[in-house]
């Protein structure tokens, strides 16, 4: 069935949404489209119920052009794959499922090579009470298993590539520059020698990716290149690293690099939303959610718990990776030679390098030349997880917090380049390597995922002056990639951790793996003054957190870790840890602020939501998760309302209030110990 006539007949086949997970393997659709699959399974995900499979769930775009499956084993389910080619009639899939992944997780594979008629696949769980959301992301930060899926799918927008025969950007691989197989092989051998020769502050790969293909995929100049190669290299060197650059780019077939200007890292949707002013790209985010994505929560006012539903299924349907958001992120390098707006430290490479300890450099290089033979996700955390015991500072000591923070950024690059590699939005396995599940492995996906941690530290040591807290300083060459004022120094600060904690909390979106201390899992850190300027995106984060930690996967509910027990449960306090810092600062925009409508509905719903949600699984379970803070909450909400709508009737609203009341005193209490630091006794709803 062609996808034109099947979006046509969705309400024919909207029952099959309610009940299962429907995958597509769109066959010979791929030759037109390669996004087809991927952009066709969000689609039928976000008319999914919240009531389905709990599924972890990767589509691979690899030449087979199959879908493939991965979810958690279950001792009380019994899940069965079934296949359809016209969403009627479905039968037990060919392939017969497996659980040699780990003892956790089964994986199912069809291996059809697309030549055949469409097919659609649903997980079928019994019993049917006992069903659980289904995990709407396409990938995450270690679920996703094997190696990054959605490879050499990402099509960018024109303006993110570099322009064609302008000598000021580096250029594609084309018939008039190709190299012979010689040429190549004596490109790569002096290249990548160069690359990694360590001069004057290091060797580029001290900063880089461990052969360039950052250099090759974005269109740096071969002027560039030399250039800032100079600083490490002879002249010869830096040439032999440009031509190095051009090999590249004929061995990947790049025949368009990146615009360095306007390609930002892990962008979601490519590109920021249109605005000259954080306010004005604030209200395109809202008009976009309520208008292009047409979110419940951002549209209509939520008034009734089948409404709150679909609200909450709305939301863990978007893939945040790919929803366009109006705060710019950070370029891969910004070059001081353009100009003082480019003096700045709000970028992805790092500011010092880092190079192979005594006796380590056969080692060091033994890994990246393995990484390079094959590029998987297991050669990639090979190299990767030995950063720390292989690898010191080159600059001298003084200098700590600024090398703390250049080796944070190094392990991000390392991520981003291995995507960038992958043309994938996914980050390489986590649990690669490991066995016993995700919750077992939670430390090690942790220090596997530099992200927010990266922002995290110029909250706490910031590059301006402070007296309160050590800065984050660099030695004195440094200074002319640096703006001089303290201002702008503090704007840049801002700017970066509002960027990289936006950047993890879009793999991470529960926080449950980005830190293991309280406040990072709590969301201290996307409170409102953190987020500033931005305030339709405060309030997006505090739903869209909200119902990421409710929908965690069960066996967080019983877990280790400061702040984790009690996650995958609306009848929990966890959902609105959301609130601490935000209880007393909604960062609403001024009364006469074009946003202060939507802002204002949007807190109402999110307030409604939970509500609703809360009550429904009182309703279910009769438990709850610390019985006096889920009590607290409701009321705070309750209360809430008089602000944001003090105008709306909220008769049938109360009802609901005074039945969960009601529930709660009778609820059986899940929650067994209660002194200790996670819940501070400073929140206004204790």
């Amino acid at each position: 069935m062609p996808l034109a006539e099947f979006y046509k007949n969705i309400p024919k086949y909207h029952e099959y949404f309610n009940t299962h997970i429907i995958f597509s393997q769109t066959g010979s659709n791929l030759s037109e489209n390669k996004n087809t699959l991927t952009m066709h399974f969000q689609f039928l995900v976000a008319l999914t119920a919240i009531t389905t499979v709990q599924a972890q769930v990767s589509l691979s775009l690899l030449p087979q052009d199959a879908a493939k499956l991965r979810f958690p084993a279950s001792t009380t389910h019994t899940h069965r794959l079934e296949s359809s080619t016209n969403l009627l009639h479905w039968e037990p899939a060919a392939t017969t499922m497996a659980s040699a992944v780990n003892a956790t997780t089964f994986e199912v594979y069809d291996g059809a090579r697309g030549t055949g008629p469409q097919k659609y696949y649903r997980i079928v769980s019994a019993p049917a009470a006992k069903l659980d959301r289904v995990k709407k992301e396409v990938t995450r930060l270690g679920e996703a298993g094997g190696t990054s899926s959605e490879r050499f799918s990402l099509a960018y927008p024109e303006a993110l590539y570099a322009p064609l025969n302008d000598p000021n950007f580096g250029q594609g691989t084309n018939a008039a520059n190709r190299m012979s197989e010689a040429q190549l092989a004596t490109a790569r051998t002096e290249g990548l020698s160069a690359w990694r020769r360590i001069g004057n502050h290091g060797s580029c790969a001290s900063c880089h990716s461990p052969d360039g293909i950052d250099l090759a995929m974005i269109g740096y100049s071969d002027a560039d290149i030399v250039r800032r190669s100079l600083d490490h290299v002879t002249p010869l060197e830096a040439t032999q690293i440009a031509t190095w650059i051009k090999a590249l780019r004929q061995t990947h077939h790049i025949e368009r690099p990146l615009h360095p200007l306007n390609y930002r890292p892990l962008q979601p949707g490519h590109e920021p939303l249109p605005g000259a002013t954080h306010s004005a790209r604030d209200l395109a985010f809202g008009n976009s959610l309520k208008d292009e994505h047409q979110l419940i929560w951002a549209r209509d006012r939520i008034q009734s718990r089948a409404e709150a539903q679909a609200a909450q299924a709305e939301l863990l349907a978007l893939d945040l990776r790919r929803l366009r958001i109006g705060i710019p992120f950070d370029r891969w390098s910004e070059d001081h030679t353009r100009g003082t707006a480019h003096q700045s430290a709000s970028e992805w490479l790092p500011m010092m390098g880092l190079r192979p300890k005594a006796g380590q450099t056969s080692a060091w290089h033994a890994l990246h030349d393995a990484y390079l033979a094959a590029p998987t996700d297991a050669n990639f955390w090979a190299y990767y997880d030995q950063i720390d015991a292989l690898l010191e500072p080159i600059e001298p000591a003084g200098f700590t917090q600024g090398q703390t923070w250049s080796t944070l950024k190094y392990k991000a690059i390392q991520i981003a380049q291995h995507q960038l590699r992958h043309q994938s939005l996914s980050f390489p396995d986590a649990l690669s390597g490991t066995t016993g599940g995700l919750l077992a492995n939670r430390s090690q996906v942790i220090s596997r995922n530099p992200l927010f941690v990266t922002g995290d530290h110029v909250r706490r040591f910031p590059l301006q002056a402070d007296n309160a807290n050590p800065s984050t300083i660099f030695p004195a060459h440094l200074a002319p990639t640096l703006p001089g004022s303290q201002t702008t120094l503090r704007d840049q600060n801002e700017n970066f951790f509002r960027v990289w904690f936006w950047m993890g909390w879009c793999q991470d979106p529960a926080l449950l793996l980005s830190d293991t201390i309280f406040q990072t899992v709590e969301g201290d850190y996307l409170y409102a003054s953190l987020i500033a300027h931005y305030k339709v995106h405060h309030a997006f984060t505090l739903a869209m957190t909200s119902v990421h930690k409710a929908n965690a996967p069960v066996a967080y509910f019983s877990g280790a870790g400061a702040g984790v027990a009690g996650h995958g449960k609306w009848a929990a306090f966890n959902p609105f840890m959301v609130l601490h810092h935000s209880e007393r600062n909604r960062n609403e925009p001024a009364a006469n602020d074009p946003r202060r409508p939507v802002h204002d509905l949007m807190f109402s719903n999110t307030a409604r939501m939970w509500i609703y949600l809360v009550h429904a699984d009182l309703e279910a379970t009769h438990s709850v998760f610390d019985r006096e803070l889920v009590r607290g909450c409701i009321r705070f909400c309750r209360a809430w309302l008089n602000s944001t709508e003090p105008a709306v009737d909220k008769t049938a609203l109360d009802a609901v209030i005074a039945d969960i009341e009601t529930r709660l005193t009778a609820a059986t209490e899940l929650r067994t110990h209660f002194n200790t630091p996670d819940l501070s006794g400073a929140l206004p709803f204790n």
